[in-house]
């Protein structure tokens, strides 16, 4: 006879047996099911949780973006707008632009800032050698205020100006569960 033969006759047989047989067996049944439900609304509470929370991160930033966004067009508005600035487009000041337009770049932080008509021509310029067409660009050639981000190739970067390629350049950082690559920046 084997061990579950010997406890099955020792239940059977003794009165103190059987009452603890019927109070651990509901509980040894119930346990594992128990421990089930438990582990899977952990898992998922914790999910819900955790995307919660990416979803509340990304909302935060995405408004910060934009209050960011729209004070850049504010003050590129008022730029346009003020007198000096009107004054000198219309006696085609161009030192007194470029001053003007590197004074709100650097007061901003901008990369570059660019003056064009509503044809597209570029008229004025903070960096010389900004040339390139862009989504924005055309954008604002249809008479819209737009301010974005664009992504430059490191050739587009220098023509706009020699130091900005290196300006922009973003170190990447090790993280404990990122992605393997070889890319340093």
């Amino acid at each position: 006879m084997g061990l579950l033969g010997r406890i099955y006759d020792s239940v059977r047989s003794t009165l103190r047996y059987k009452l603890l047989a019927l109070g651990l067996l509901p509980i040894l049944l119930l346990m594992p099911v128990a421990l089930a439900l438990a582990v899977w609304w952990g898992s998922r509470f914790t999910y819900e949780q955790l995307y919660i929370k990416v979803n509340t991160d990304l909302s935060v930033a995405h408004d910060a973006f934009e209050r960011a966004r729209q004070d850049y067009l504010a003050r590129l508005e008022r730029l346009g707008e003020s007198y000096r600035f009107q004054t000198s487009l219309e006696i085609g000041n161009s030192a007194a632009i470029a001053r003007q337009l590197d004074e709100i770049r650097r007061a901003v932080d901008f990369s570059y800032l660019a003056v064009t008509d509503l044809g597209g021509t570029l008229l004025h310029t903070s960096t010389p050698g900004h040339t390139r067409s862009s989504s924005l660009r055309i954008e604002a050639t249809q008479g819209h205020p737009v301010a974005g981000v664009e992504i430059f190739t490191a050739q587009d970067l220098a023509a706009t100006s020699p130091d900005l390629p290196e300006r922009v350049r973003l170190p990447l950082l090790e993280t404990p569960r990122a992605r393997p690559t070889r890319r340093t920046e």
